[in-house]
């Protein structure tokens, strides 16, 4: 069975017997030796505290294009946020993620999903997501891998974030008795989900009325398919 007190280290040096065995790549489409489309220009139509909408103009084969995007006003680098893979581990030989029941107004409910956060000015990502850890769910982490930034929804904006995975010690004395250190409205329940239950719970949640975040959903997924190499 996969060494789940490993992770990530072990999960991200894990590769395939064979290339035939995993995943290939194939071309589907049109077959072309260069890209049909390219940015033009674009135009703010809207501009708020924290997000802007855009008209973007790109070209595709020749002819220009148009379509209507959204983006942060906060970016300070080229990552907009973090979004946390915490593992809780003890003595007990248990390992558990850290899991988010958080209230989005645009959802018009609770949404569970992983703990995450804006990268503030001259902050790392590692440090960014050792503060969202500490301030959403009051835990101490430990020995951050950084995955590379991926987009959140790119039909709609640039928003990116970078996948920051760490080890929690429950052992810890300082993640004995863990406070919040929410901020303004924040509404968030804090749970810790063992990981051989992860897929069923988030599951199960997306049949409710809590709407599961897709990164958290994806997660969950692709660890229920790890299966003994």
């Amino acid at each position: 069975m996969f060494a789940l007190r490993s992770f990530p280290s072990s999960f991200l040096q894990r590769t395939p017997k064979s290339t035939s065995s995993f995943f290939r790549i194939r071309r589907f489409g049109t077959e072309s030796s260069t890209d049909a489309s390219k940015h033009l220009r674009e135009e703010i139509t809207h501009q708020g505290k924290f997000l802007k909408m855009k008209k973007i103009f790109y070209q595709f084969k020749g002819q220009e294009k148009t379509w209507e995007g959204v983006e942060r006003t906060t970016r300070k680098g080229n990552v907009d946020a973090v979004s946390v893979v915490a593992i809780v581990t003890s003595k007990k030989g248990d390992e558990r993620l850290v899991v988010l029941k958080q209230y989005r107004p645009p959802l018009q409910g609770y949404c569970l999903e992983l703990p995450a956060g804006l990268v503030d000015e001259g902050e790392t990502l590692e440090e960014a997501a050792l503060r969202e850890l500490l301030e959403e769910t009051g835990l101490k982490g430990k020995e951050c891998t950084v995955m590379p930034a991926v987009a959140l929804d790119p039909g709609l904006s640039n928003a990116n974030t970078a996948m920051v995975m760490m080890e929690v010690d429950y052992d810890d004395p300082e993640n004995r008795n863990p406070k919040q250190k929410l901020q303004g409205s924040e509404d968030i329940q804090v749970k810790l989900v063992d990981l051989t239950d992860l897929f069923q719970t988030v599951h199960t949640a997306g049949q409710s009325k809590v709407t599961v975040d897709a990164k958290l959903y994806s997660l969950a997924l692709g660890m229920s398919m790890i299966v003994e190499v």
